[in-house]
């Protein structure tokens, strides 16, 4: 597998996470929701920083789609408690 296949396959989830991030942003302006776009962002910086540092791109991976993952259970959580059409 080439490399671009693989970086495709690894930046597509994280591009697509993002969007739907800033969706929830969009409709619900909520310090969870920015967290979620920002953290998911994260991870697609990192997933394109791999060249500059490896090191550094993993870490951002990481640390973004666990920041985003958390904020979004934050947010689905937090509008369980609260009458939300």
């Amino acid at each position: 597998m080439s490399h671009a296949a693989f970086l495709l396959m690894q930046l597509a989830p994280h591009v697509l996470l993002t969007a739907v991030g800033i969706g929830f942003f969009t409709r619900h302006r909520t310090f969870p929701t920015a967290l979620a776009s920002l953290g998911f962002l994260l991870a697609v910086v990192g997933d394109i920083g791999e060249q500059l540092s490896w090191t550094v791109a993993v870490w951002a991976r990481l640390v973004g789609v666990w920041v985003g993952s958390l904020a979004l259970l934050w947010h689905v959580l937090s509008t369980r408690k609260r009458d939300v059409p």
